[in-house]
């Protein structure tokens, strides 16, 4: 059975102070998602969008400025999660976690508590790595 793919579309930003993590937002069969990511770094599952207020916030790809850091159209379980950052008001950068580090050493943040997000955005990925390479070691 092939993979459902879910197409990028845009982003959701709840809380618009910047900068700041945002939502990326996928579409499938004319319904809207996000990606679910229980260890950072790799898309577990995609939850629906519902409720009416969050399904107003979303800003689609062509309404805003986007640095996308080489990423495919569509996604799916399994793929690489996707980082939607937003550093103003009026850009969102969009690429994996190895863009995203690229990223950060050309375009360095300063807040404080952005910081702190990040730091524990790589801590989680670090973990992760080491978890999937000592569940893969017990598997082979």
């Amino acid at each position: 059975m092939a993979s459902e793919k879910y197409r990028l579309i845009g982003s959701m930003c709840l809380f618009p102070t910047y900068p700041e993590f945002v939502y990326p937002v996928f579409e499938r069969e004319g319904k809207f998602y996000f990606q679910v990511c229980e260890e950072a770094t790799i898309i577990d599952d995609f939850s629906e969008i519902r409720d009416d207020e969050h399904l107003a916030l979303i800003r689609p790809l062509q309404e805003i400025p986007t640095r996308l850091g080489s990423i495919p159209k569509e996604f799916a379980r399994g793929d690489n999660a996707l980082i939607a950052f937003q550093p103003d008001e009026s850009t969102v950068f969009f690429g994996n976690m190895e863009a995203f580090r690229t990223y950060l050493k050309k375009n360095p943040v300063k807040d404080e508590f952005v910081q702190e997000q990040i730091h524990s955005l790589k801590a989680r990925e670090k973990n992760s790595k080491q978890y999937r390479k000592k569940k893969d070691f017990q598997n082979s």
